[in-house]
């Protein structure tokens, strides 16, 4: 199945001109570029994934994903984060059904353009989001993760992206991880684009954990774009999609 679910990327990649709206959906790679001054932009989406062969089958869900950005600046952009998660639990005997709700702590945090020049295909950035603590909750976290963000422009329609990220609690020790990925993405005509990428997580807990997905964004106009994506574990047992859209609004106009 993964054989074939890399043959399918491939292809895909094979088949992608700049798009209007610039967002950090659907991959994990987020983009490189702030948004610029005077800009208030809305992701939305929803996620979810599910681990095979496994005696009892659960459902994660992440719904929804919503991600507010401001520009500021055109250098600086501020972030608000929220999302809410639950899972559904099936076992093959039972056939029980087991909600598991939990909001993640809304995020705060802030992009910042380190490197941009009309005249280079290089970009260069810096992101970083604090998890507000949510003392309500018996375990108590201070979270905080930063990422460096960076792409390389090959043509008006190619482009590879990278992201190297680390996760830290400061209220509990050893809960420190880090993140690579790597993301290959083309535009076909004006309003499709498409995109592979490869990433992978390490924490102290478990052994890296390397994944694989695609997708496509489709923009419907100029400040509007819907986005959608599928993947699957390479070295663990875990297939996952998400489904979102995003939206500005220029104080300008």
């Amino acid at each position: 199945m993964k054989l074939n679910f890399l043959i399918l990327s491939l292809l895909l990649v094979k088949l992608f001109h700049s798009q209007n709206i610039s967002t950090d959906r659907p991959s994990n790679t987020d983009n490189s570029s702030t948004l610029n001054q005077g800009i208030f932009q809305v992701e939305s989406g929803f996620t979810n994934s599910s681990p095979y062969n496994l005696n009892s089958r659960q459902i994660n869900y992440t719904l929804p994903t919503i991600l507010l950005r401001y520009g500021l600046s055109n250098k600086v952009e501020l972030r608000l984060l929220e999302e809410y998660n639950f899972s559904k639990i099936f076992t093959d005997s039972t056939l029980i059904y087991n909600p598991i709700p939990g909001v993640n702590s809304i995020q705060v945090g802030t992009k910042i353009q380190l490197f941009k020049k009309e005249n280079s295909s290089f970009e260069l950035a810096f992101l970083t989001h604090f998890s507000l603590p949510n003392f309500s909750k018996l375990a108590k976290s201070l979270e905080n993760t930063s990422k460096l963000l960076a792409s390389y422009k090959f043509n008006n329609s190619l482009s590879l992206g990278s992201s190297l990220f680390y996760g830290n609690d400061y209220l509990n020790s050893g809960n420190d991880n880090i993140n690579y990925s790597l993301i290959l993405s083309k535009s076909i005509k004006t309003k499709l684009s498409i995109f592979l990428e490869f990433y992978g997580t390490k924490n102290q807990n478990i052994n890296t954990q390397h994944s694989i997905d695609a997708g496509l964004a489709y923009l419907i106009k100029e400040n509007l774009q819907l986005d959608f994506y599928f993947g699957s574990g390479i070295n663990h047992n875990m297939i996952f999609g998400s489904l979102g859209c995003s939206w500005y609004l220029n104080k300008k106009s």
